[in-house]
């Protein structure tokens, strides 16, 4: 499960893996560079994009892709607009690796540990995106 927090200078991503007993095996949280990701649907796709890479570190040949971004399901079914055709073309390098993947568009309700993961991790502390610049 991904999801993805943008807010006015901070750009965070949630991952939640569950196994197939619906336990948690992995969480993530983590601070992106609001230089880079700039956009909702540019933080949408980079959160399902680590989603893949750490449920394939985890040894998972077969996932399931949970995400309450209609932007995801839609870059992995080749309907997204050019705007974000870099991200969408990571993400999809992604998907080749596994033997299946499905994809799951799931009401935002579902995505609550997702979405409190990725909202700390835009709220955590980053050095400013020029701060190597002012030295």
């Amino acid at each position: 499960m991904s999801d993805g927090s943008i807010r006015p200078g901070h750009v965070g991503i949630g991952v939640v893996v569950y196994d197939e007993e619906n336990d948690i095996r992995a969480e993530l949280s983590i601070s992106l560079n609001p230089a880079e990701i700039r956009s909702p649907v540019a933080c949408e796709l980079k959160a399902a994009e680590i989603a893949l890479q750490t449920l394939w570190a985890l040894g998972t040949r077969d996932a399931l892709l949970q995400t309450d971004s209609a932007a995801v399901v839609h870059a992995l079914h080749g309907r997204l607009t050019a705007r974000h055709q870099a991200l969408t073309q990571a993400l999809l390098q992604q998907t080749e690796r596994f033997d299946t993947l499905s994809v799951a568009r799931v009401p935002r309700t579902t995505t609550w540990l997702a979405d409190n993961l990725a909202s700390r991790g835009a709220h955590a502390l980053s050095a400013p995106p020029n701060a190597a610049e002012s030295n």
